[in-house]
């Protein structure tokens, strides 16, 4: 989080985030992003398990940071009040590309992975019973989609009738359905 303050809700959990604060969070979860205050900024790194070579964080020596990213499927918050090296390697990741980038992410994750100021968003989360949840809305999707075949559709209303953004929606409709909004309705 570069400015501003606010809160974040992750699976089941609610937590304040502030400005210097990192958030890692594991993939496919519905999160939001609440924020209190007026001028907030911040940078957001997808990345998958596979972005070096796959296999690479099933290894032996990248245990610490396969359980780093393992944890981050309940969500977490580093506390950075008082780091400055948590943003300086953001803005180093964002400058970057190719090797240099991957390098940097790297050691953005070996720092996390021994940093012991953060905390859980969402303790005991049910990936399992969540991703049957999502399931279901999928049909619901579709099905609202196919009944209003009718009239022309967009993203942002069908997002919106379902209580999500536009980029939510579009991440959530991708993974449930295997394909974009706009093949699907092609």
């Amino acid at each position: 989080i570069e400015s501003g303050w606010g809160h974040i809700q992750y699976g089941s959990g609610v937590k304040a985030y502030k400005a210097g604060d990192l958030i890692l969070l594991g993939p496919w979860i519905p999160h939001e992003f609440l924020e209190d205050s007026l001028n907030h900024h911040s940078v957001s790194l997808i990345f998958n398990r596979d972005f070096l070579v796959s296999g690479f964080f099933d290894s032996e020596i990248t245990k610490e940071l396969r359980d780093l990213l393992d944890r981050a499927i309940e969500g977490m918050i580093f506390h950075g009040q008082d780091n400055d090296y948590f943003p300086f390697l953001v803005r180093l990741i964002k400058t970057e590309s190719g090797l240099m980038q991957a390098i940097h992410i790297l050691t953005l994750l070996i720092q996390l992975s021994v940093n012991n100021r953060f905390s859980i968003i969402s303790e005991h989360y049910d990936y399992h019973s969540d991703f049957r949840k999502n399931q279901l809305k999928s049909e619901q999707v579709l099905r609202y989609i196919n009944e209003n075949a009718f009239r022309k559709l967009l993203v942002d209303e069908v997002a919106k009738h379902f209580c999500m953004s536009r980029s939510t929606f579009t991440r959530f409709f991708n993974t449930y359905v295997g394909v974009s909004f706009s093949k699907y309705l092609t």
